[in-house]
């Protein structure tokens, strides 16, 4: 059965494949961040479902969390600020005290993937483009100079149409840590489009 420490995070959502910087200030989190530093590099993240809960017990977890790479760990004054991969979605099976870390019982959950290439239903490919012109007029509307600039910088460089709708996702200011959780729960592509879409029609 795989299992991983665990890092739970107060108000932050991490999404497969995009990369975050997370600051690490508990002692349970420290030891786990170190213990995947010197092991697999790998830690699972998972939200709180109350951000007041200094040790959150598995009904304080939300069920989905993130399988991540820890990349780079710098320690700071009684804390580290750590940089993480989101790789893959995991459902949280238990979880168990480790010597003085939490550690993780897991099951993967299917990747969403959307490849532009192969058939893929004409709504799914209309709705994905409006997403894209729909993020390119925000980018445009808060910054008229340098719109195309951002909107190449945050999304335009990503290929992978869930990796571009998960970035939306992490940025789009209108939404909530929880709301966040809901679109990380997600299990079909054609609802995922449909949500970010309307995200950014308000």
């Amino acid at each position: 059965v795989p299992t991983l420490p665990l890092l739970p995070l107060k108000n932050l959502v991490i999404f497969p494949t995009l990369v975050a910087p997370v600051a690490v200030g508990r002692a349970r989190s420290l030891a786990s961040v170190k213990v995947s530093a010197n092991g697999a590099r790998e830690v699972i993240v998972v939200l709180q479902r109350d951000p007041e809960a200094e040790e959150p017990t598995r009904e304080e977890l939300h069920e989905i969390g993130t399988l991540c790479t820890v990349s780079r760990v710098e320690e700071r004054n009684g804390g580290a600020q750590v940089i993480v991969q989101g790789n893959q979605r995991v459902r949280i099976e238990s979880v168990d005290e480790v010597d003085d870390y939490l550690s993780v019982v897991y099951t993967p959950i299917d990747d969403l993937s959307i490849n532009l290439d192969d058939d893929v239903e004409p709504r799914i490919e209309a709705l994905h483009r409006e997403v894209l012109e729909l993020a390119r007029d925000i980018a445009n509307s808060l910054n008229p100079d340098k719109g195309d600039q951002i909107f190449q910088q945050f999304i335009g460089q990503i290929d992978e149409p869930i990796s571009q709708m998960y970035k939306i996702a992490s940025v789009a200011q209108n939404l909530s840590t929880e709301e966040r959780q809901e679109l990380l729960q997600i299990n079909s592509e054609n609802e995922l489009l449909t949500r970010i879409h309307e995200v950014l029609q308000h």
